[in-house]
């Protein structure tokens, strides 16, 4: 028989926010903190995630809420693509290298001859050519770029696991962090890519997991059950697995805007891998197909522009609300996109920094211009996944959910569809909480 779940207190790690949240029996948050903190470097002078600084954070957050609440379990869930190198006792032997950091893949060469070539390698592991967001290139970069340091890893663990491994002394690897486009997965035969080898790699790798397992917790956390860790985005999947019983798909917002569809079972092409078409995990291994835009970072990117040139805040389009009239729907684009090719990694990703036109007289005229323009690049992503006339039920989650120029241009677009904003309040980290509670 499962513990009897009381209180489960959540780490939710994005790459900005940090938060812990706790859970009460019925699911209701009772206590919810977050930070924000530096970033450091790692020994190229990149910047990365401080994960002395990170893990400090927690253990502090674990000991002051272990110390007002009834807490039984714990559940980790942070964003992928990110690898920690610890030794035989536990330590990290490298900084957290950051997903954006150029990494030499100058081995694809070799492992694409072996493997049918780069096409049908990518659509095998069901992860389009990312450089170093395709974390089983950084395992391999890793090896080469630091051989000393390699040689000293016992375990290279994906970050929620890591940090759940530091509450209990378990090394997995589950299924979610597997199945962000790490290419280390091969999805048509539900097992790590032979790439891979028997040696020096997958050694290194846990055996996978669902992510809803759980293990006694130790040292701080003694008395807890604690699960595996969890991704983000797929953690924000989980609510509506469990509750839906119609087609939908799920636009999961934030850094990257990314929509599942889990009803769609076609193989990925060769167009959807190019346009960033990908298979994630879910918790117990199934592949459901998804889409990637870098929407949210774009975002922040052209409101730093808006803010300079109107000068006013940096959040000021949080009070500004959806006015159809100043809706620019069909006219010609004011701010310029560009795909990049290889700045970070090759995939599909935006920018206008530098090249976006200013006409407009006020700032509200301007930021209808600029979510007009990015709600029109989402629609296409979407269109990849379902077409148009066939979506019936679009769930919103993450910070797009609650911009009303965002929501009610999706709305628009979609007339028979119902398109709904976020009814689970901070998705990711209730994904985590539901993950434990089979």
């Amino acid at each position: 028989m499962a513990p009897q779940i009381d209180h489960t207190l959540v780490f939710d790690i994005g790459k900005t926010n940090k938060k812990v949240l706790v859970y009460d029996a019925a699911l209701e948050v009772v206590h919810e903190a977050s930070t924000q903190l530096a970033e450091a470097t790692d020994d190229d002078g990149f910047p990365c995630e401080d994960l002395p600084a990170l893990t400090a954070w927690m253990d502090a957050q674990l000991a002051q809420v272990r110390s007002a609440y009834p807490i039984t379990h714990l559940n980790v869930s942070t964003y992928g693509a990110s690898l920690v190198y610890v030794d035989a006792e536990g330590q990290p032997v490298a900084p957290l290298y950051n997903y954006l950091k150029p990494i030499d893949t100058g081995f694809l060469r070799k492992l694409y001859r072996a493997h049918g070539g780069p096409q049908h390698f990518h659509a095998v592991t069901g992860s389009p050519p990312l450089g170093a967001l395709n974390s089983g290139f950084q395992l391999a970069w890793f090896r080469e770029a630091d051989p000393a340091a390699f040689a000293k890893t016992h375990h290279a663990l994906h970050l929620p696991n890591y940090l759940s491994y530091r509450y209990t002394g378990r090394a997995v690897a589950d299924y979610t962090s597997i199945g962000c486009h790490t290419a280390l997965w091969d999805m048509t035969r539900g097992r790590y890519h032979d790439w891979l080898g028997a040696g020096a790699l997958r050694e290194r790798l846990p055996e996978a997991a669902p992510a809803h397992g759980l293990t006694p917790g130790r040292g701080s956390a003694e008395g807890l059950q604690v699960g595996t860790g969890i991704h983000d985005s797929s953690a924000a999947l989980v609510p509506y697995l469990r509750s839906s019983t119609e087609p939908f798909v799920l636009l999961s917002t934030g850094t990257w805007s990314i929509a599942f569809a889990p009803d769609n079972a076609t193989p990925l092409t060769t167009y959807e891998l190019s346009r960033d078409c990908l298979n994630f995990l879910r918790t117990d291994g199934t592949p459901v197909k998804a889409s990637r835009l870098f929407l949210g970072r774009e975002h922040d990117l052209q409101c730093a522009v808006l803010a300079e040139h109107f000068g006013v805040e940096l959040g000021f389009y949080e009070m500004v609300p959806y006015v159809e009239r100043q809706d620019p729907r069909g006219e010609r684009a004011q701010f310029v996109w560009q795909v990049l090719s290889g700045e970070y990694g090759g995939d599909v990703q935006l920018s206008a920094q530098g090249k976006t036109r200013l006409t407009d007289a006020t700032y509200a005229l301007a930021y209808h211009r600029l979510m007009r323009e990015l709600v029109d690049l989402q629609i296409e992503q979407l269109r990849l996944l379902v077409d148009d006339d066939d979506l019936r039920t679009l769930h919103i989650d993450g910070g797009f959910a609650d911009n009303p120029l965002f929501t009610a241009m999706l709305a628009a677009h979609y007339p028979r569809a119902r398109v709904l904003p976020a009814r689970h309040a901070q998705g990711t980290a209730l994904g985590a909480a539901l993950a434990l509670r089979r």
